[in-house]
């Protein structure tokens, strides 16, 4: 298994996290419990950038097509039912989308 988190996903790849650095209003254990109660298997990654280690809650981690871009309203629900159970602490929460990968056809 990988803990760290990488930083570009890759192509069709979208990653939904949480930054503990951006929890200011309660502690991990109840963010934590919160995103279990949501349903979410919480895996814990880690960042280093600069000397710096930081700790985040990887909520899914999935892999589409990547030739075809994901659609703005997947996982709208999902982000408004997290935005609502994590205020104040709204701006933890990550979700990362891999770029299209642009297919070359010859003629």
């Amino acid at each position: 298994m990988e803990y760290k988190l990488q930083w570009k996903p890759r192509p069709g790849q979208l990653l939904l996290y949480i930054d503990f650095s951006e929890i200011k209003q309660r502690s991990i254990e109840t963010t934590l419990q919160i995103l279990k109660e949501l349903s979410y298997e919480p895996e814990l990654r880690y960042s280093e950038r600069e000397g710096q280690v930081k700790l985040y809650a990887l909520l899914k981690d999935e892999q589409h097509d990547p030739s075809v871009p994901i659609p703005d309203e997947y996982l709208e629900d999902e982000l408004e039912a997290l935005y609502e159970r994590l205020l104040p602490d709204d701006l933890a929460i990550r979700c990362a989308r891999g770029l299209t990968q642009k297919h070359t056809t010859s003629v």
